[in-house]
């Protein structure tokens, strides 16, 4: 079917300001026909049998119709594929690497573009709706985990990829559990052993923290086991995640080699020193705005009292660690490592999302621990150097 569509109708396609300037658009929802797929079908599931060897991959084979998952991949390799291998031969971003598949050179023609304008914008399959919003319901409501129907369900219309992220979830959740029963009772402990002035929090903490290490230790390993039971019952023992090139990524050509898709390491190596330095200079920046919030707490709970004491000491200070760490310095360094990420010019979208996972991480990891670092390091250190035996401050 073809539809006729503006900014009105359909607003997160295009703007009110970019329809007026680009003229209307054209929606064209395609179908493909019955046939088609059936046979794409089969020819993806022999591939998957070529590739894994598992006679338990046969069953389906010939029987079972596609699923909403392989429908997906399917539409998706025909609009990618070349025109002379039953393909639409399409790029979207227009300006992003073409995957290959057999065709000579690895770029597609610009076929779309009519006098220095392109015509074509987009091309995606499409999801079931009413498929969503009934497993959203489902997994709202109706059990706490989730079942092997529902992850079934998950992996015949999103893939493998999203059903092992829900697998993995779950079995965090449940692991989780114990811990989370375990929280309330140590809690309870350290409030009586400070009431009555008990050794016993202290005695049993450490023990504590070698429960959760093992606990840690122990999650890992039952999710090894659990991707490997998926990995099996799904046939996808062989198969890592698909990485695309970013259309971002500022390439060169090298003439001598005839290579592509080149970009000299040593620049990316200047690249990521210069994205070090900005980096700590963040932290830096951390660090000190964490030490005032710190030591306003610290002066707080030393002159006031009582309910005065309460509301400055904690509530006050809390609300200004919150807003001011994990509020604005967390949105400001993460679009600052966001855009440091881009100045790298990483190839892949893999390669990405690690480098900027990695200085995300590092500012969680700093900020975790800095208040520790500031009690050990700093405030320690400074007390016992300016009071005197008796422990009265000069």
């Amino acid at each position: 079917s073809v539809m006729k569509v503006n900014a009105q109708e359909l607003p997160l396609v295009r703007t009110p300001e970019e329809d007026a300037e680009r003229g209307k658009q054209l929606l064209l929802l395609l179908s493909l026909r019955d046939e088609t797929l059936e046979a794409e079908t089969k020819r993806m599931r022999k591939h998957r049998f070529e590739r894994e060897g598992d006679p338990s991959l046969l069953k389906d084979y010939q029987t079972e119709p596609p699923t909403a998952a392989e429908a997906v991949q399917i539409i998706d390799r025909l609009l990618r594929l070349p025109q002379r291998y039953g393909g639409a031969e399409l790029r979207y971003p227009h300006d992003a690497r073409y995957d290959g598949l057999g065709a000579e050179g690895g770029y597609p023609p610009p076929s779309w573009r009519v006098g220095g304008v392109e015509l074509f914008e987009a091309a995606y399959p499409v999801h079931d709706l009413d498929f969503n919003r009934r497993l959203e319901r489902s997994l709202a409501w109706d059990n706490l985990w989730l079942s092997d129907a529902q992850l079934a369900s998950l992996r015949s219309h999103y893939g493998e990829e999203i059903a092992f992220y829900f697998a993995f979830m779950d079995l965090s959740n449940r692991a989780l559990l114990p811990i989370a029963l375990l929280g309330p009772l140590v809690f309870a402990v350290r409030f009586l052993a400070r009431q009555y002035g008990s050794p016993v929090y202290a005695a049993l903490l450490p023990f504590y923290a070698a429960a959760i290490v093992l606990w840690g230790s122990y999650f890992l390993m039952l999710w090894q086991r659990r991707r490997a039971e998926l990995q099996v019952a799904w046939g996808v023992k062989h198969f890592e995640p698909r990485s695309f090139e970013r259309p971002q990524f500022q390439c060169w050509h090298n003439k001598s080699t005839g290579e592509q898709r080149y970009y000299p390491e040593w620049r990316r190596l200047a690249k990521r020193a210069l994205s070090l330095l900005v980096t700590l200079l963040q932290t830096v920046f951390l660090v000190f705005l964490t030490l005032l919030i710190y030591l306003h707490y610290v002066n707080a709970f030393e002159y006031y009292s009582g309910l005065k004491k309460t509301l400055i000491a904690s509530a006050l200070n809390g609300l200004m660690y919150g807003s001011i760490i994990m509020g604005l310095e967390l949105l400001l360094f993460g679009a600052i490592s966001r855009n440091l990420t881009e100045f790298e010019n990483y190839r892949t979208q893999s390669e990405f999302e690690s480098a900027y996972i990695f200085k995300m991480f590092f500012f969680v990891w700093v900020d975790g621990y800095l208040w520790y670092w500031i009690l050990g390091f700093i405030h320690i250190p400074v007390v016992r150097q300016h009071s005197d035996a008796d422990g009265v401050i000069d």
